[in-house]
């Protein structure tokens, strides 16, 4: 829900605009933030609220044990920070600034294909700023390099169906590299097992994928091009169906849009360049300092120009991220969140080409040649613009005990026609959590427990839970039905799609225990919507 308009307002005016930890000026780069996340319990009151700027918003991370920086700031600091600093302007001791910024810069992350094919184009009618100007830079080309090698508009990594099996021990005698352990568990829990494939199998698909053509023309490691997964389809009747799911291709961009009411030049963006033609380790630094010549076009009010800054190749799992807020443009079937990956090694991240790393901009203000710093680009304070995808299967069970864990799909045969499913409590689980994470509305009709009627007659649309409490090896018996939004939806290709919302499930939600301090319970309920 988030915090009333006239709270932020009261939040921005007693602190004029400053940020409470830094004490800078920002203008409209400080927003009003919860000291305590509403994932973790926070509440939108004004004792929860506080005023931050970009940079210190990162550096604090919500005093997230997992946050990549060093430097964690505590509720209490915050607390104190916000109380010390309101009084002070209330106090009339804080000095007018005399260097405001003129430029608001923040960091974007497409992971639209589609749309980076627009951008290519020269097309940022879905970019969600007002008045965009593209900077046409070497990221451009290469971005071009791969929409030029791929036969589709679109692009879908986990297009490519292998071999179904009716029988598991056959598919491990075929496949004896196939891994199966704990690892699974945190990045890949609705596989099976996966496995990496060979380079005959990909060159099988290589005219019908871009990203994967490069990458074996560059003679790339096959395990850092595509694995193999493997997972059951319950209502086919298929034990397991293999499917080839490859890289995603994001892009970085830097937004810089004037906050003045005057016309003001660009000249030059000093940055570091790490130049390459190939795919490599993302690094976040380098020694040499380059300046990169800006259009010298006067910038109108509210005019953004955007700069490509490097192609992402992230991992195939879903990394760990702090959602602090998310829009949907239905119209456009956008996606937009503000978020962090507060769990990303360079090492999982590969790049294509150039990286182009901002550390400040020059600007000509009347005359007057003056430089704005911006804050590093580091995945842990950025805007991602994605697609909003529609899949629809069925809802799934989770097991809570000392932490919560994936299990399975519920109700899979009772696609738009009432079922029954029955769970077994498994020892140690306290309790269970029957999740609709897809694009589809699940009917519960009733639930029993050891044959007592517990609930009936309720409705899960996408982001909402049911919470059980149970015993070891209590009886579940679940009737219900699911109906997806769309029905043609239910013979595309999934398990990558489903892979992602569980694991965005499981990170959002982990359980408290002694190892896991910061961690918290289940943050949604039958009611209320995640997004």
């Amino acid at each position: 829900m988030g915090f009333s308009q006239e709270l932020k307002t009261q939040i921005l005016v007693e602190t004029a605009r400053h940020c409470c930890l830094c004490h800078r000026y920002k203008g409209v780069k400080v927003e009003v933030h919860h000291i305590k996340p509403e994932a973790s319990g926070g509440s939108n009151t004004y004792e929860n609220a506080i005023a931050l700027c970009f940079d210190c918003h990162a550096d604090a991370g919500h005093y997230n044990n997992h946050h990549p920086r060093g430097t964690k700031i505590s509720y209490r600091e915050l607390y104190k920070a916000k109380e010390e600093w309101i009084k002070k302007v209330a106090e009339n001791k804080i000095e007018t600034p005399q260097n405001q910024d003129k430029f608001h810069c923040r960091y974007y992350i497409c992971k639209s294909f589609s749309h980076l094919s627009s951008i290519s184009n020269g097309d940022l009618s879905f970019f969600p700023v007002e008045k965009p100007l593209l900077v046409k830079n070497e990221i451009i080309s290469q971005i071009s390099i791969i929409i030029s090698k791929h036969p589709f508009s679109n692009r879908i990594t986990n297009s490519f169906r292998g071999k179904s099996y009716l029988n598991k021990e056959d598919y491990l005698f075929q496949h004896p590299d196939v891994i199966t352990s704990d690892c699974l568990v945190t990045k890949f829990p609705y596989f099976s097992g996966i496995r990496t494939p060979s380079r005959q199998e990909l060159s099988e698909f290589e005219n019908q994928d871009g990203l994967l053509k490069l990458m074996l023309e560059n003679n790339i490691k096959t395990n850092q091009i595509a694995i193999v997964s493997s997972y059951s389809i319950d209502c086919d009747g298929i034990v397991l169906l293999e499917e080839y799911i490859l890289r995603e291709i994001w892009c970085s961009f830097l937004a810089i849009t004037n906050i003045t009411d005057k016309l003001i030049s660009l000249n030059n963006l000093t940055c570091q360049i790490i130049e390459n033609s190939n795919f490599q380790e993302m690094h976040l630094s380098s020694d040499i300092t380059s300046f990169i010549s800006l259009p010298k076009v006067k910038i109108s009010p509210k005019t953004t120009v955007i700069i490509p800054l490097s192609i992402i190749i992230p991992p195939f799992f879903s990394l760990m991220a702090q959602r602090w807020k998310e829009y949907f443009i239905d119209e456009k079937n956008l996606y937009i969140t503000h978020e962090s990956f507060t769990s990303v090694a360079n090492k999982d991240c590969l790049v294509f080409g150039n990286q182009i790393l901002p550390k400040s901009i020059e600007y000509i203000d009347e005359g007057i040649k003056k430089e704005q710093s911006i804050h590093e680009f580091d995945m842990s304070n950025m805007y991602i613009i994605d697609e909003f995808w529609e899949c629809g299967c069925c809802p799934h069970l989770f097991y809570i005990s000392d932490k919560i864990i994936y299990s399975r799909e519920l109700l899979a045969k009772n696609n738009s026609k009432i079922g029954v499913d029955d769970v077994i409590v498994p020892l140690g689980v306290t309790k269970i959590i029957i999740a609709e994470l897809e694009e589809e509305t699940t009917f519960i009709a009733k639930i029993f427990r050891n044959d007592d009627l517990i609930m009936q007659n309720q409705t899960l649309e996408r982001g909402q839970i049911i919470t059980i409490d149970v015993k070891s090896y209590d009886h579940i018996q679940i009737n219900g039905q699911y109906v997806p939004k769309k029905q043609e939806l239910q013979n595309t290709l999934s398990g990558a799609l489903r892979n992602r919302f569980i694991s965005e499930f499981l990170i959002e939600n982990k359980f408290e225990t002694p190892n896991n301090p910061v961690a918290h319970q289940p943050r949604t309920a039958a009611g209320e919507r995640r997004r």
